[in-house]
């Protein structure tokens, strides 16, 4: 799209784009009220449902395409911990020399997880760094106010210092 419209999208463009298509699931999951990160029970079937995708995402690593995730085993106070080994979108920007969008794409990560009353932690992409590192709880513990949210010279949002 950025291409065949000459570069003219903004990063805004973009990044409105990237969530009307990928939050709508997450938008219908934050209507129901039981779905609460903050809930331990809530966050463990989440858990269960990452580590379902990372099970059923084993295929890919025989493979060149698709994403590699690893997914931590759950621990109730440390929240969720998995992360991105391979992610064909970055893959992707990187040989076409479009990773200055990946931010619009990257970002969108963040409101997904404010719709299951979540915080998203974390430091790097796959896009501008090894790994996509994920680090997911409740949006109202310790954990999340002492990882406010912060944006980098590139646009990228992250928690973790640099």
């Amino acid at each position: 799209m950025y291409e065949a419209l000459n570069h003219k999208p903004t990063m805004q463009d973009i990044y409105d784009l990237n969530c009307s298509v990928f939050l709508p699931s997450f938008e219908k999951l934050k209507k129901w009220k039981f779905i609460d990160a903050n809930h331990a029970l809530i966050l463990r079937i989440i858990h269960f449902v990452f580590r379902v995708a990372a099970w059923m995402g084993r295929k890919d690593r025989k493979t060149e395409t698709g994403f590699i995730m690893c997914v931590e085993p759950f621990v109730k106070t440390e929240g969720i911990h998995y992360r991105f080994d391979r992610c064909p979108i970055a893959e992707f920007a990187k040989a076409h020399h479009l990773l200055h969008l990946m931010p619009a794409l990257c970002n969108g990560d963040y409101p997904a997880m404010e719709d299951l009353h979540a915080t998203l932690i974390r430091k790097n992409t796959c896009a501008n760094g090894d790994v996509c590192d994920y680090w997911i709880v409740g949006d109202k513990s310790e954990i999340a106010k002492t990882h406010p949210r912060k944006t980098d010279d590139a646009g990228y949002w992250y928690n973790k210092n640099l």
